[in-house]
């Protein structure tokens, strides 16, 4: 599994931290893909610091077969919306789990 994070507005210890927790996160979602299914081995997150509001905007892609999830979040803290982001991916997709994959 490889993590493409691409941020801006970071400090470099939160960006190092940031790093290592999505990679610990974002490894446990290829197994709540279908096992036929064919997937982009890649996450892209992009992540963004608002400094006049003070807020992180994280966004995911995940691609299985044909399909895109997409998850965007924002909040106070990033490794609070890295979390929810991953929650999220997680819960769409067990919800297709038991849809057919293949042909799609």
């Amino acid at each position: 599994m490889k993590l493409l994070l691409n941020a801006t507005n970071f400090k470099t210890e939160t960006l190092r931290k940031l790093e290592v927790y999505a990679a610990k996160r974002f490894s446990k979602l290829p197994k709540f893909a279908p096992k036929h299914a064919k997937y982009e081995p890649v996450i892209k997150v992009f992540s963004k610091y608002s400094k006049r509001n003070g807020i992180y905007e994280v966004k995911v892609l995940f691609r299985v077969n044909k399909r895109e999830f997409i998850v965007q979040i924002s909040d106070e803290n990033v490794l609070r919306a890295v979390d929810l982001a991953t929650s999220s991916l997680k819960n769409q997709l067990i919800s297709m789990k038991g849809k057919r994959w293949l042909n799609t």
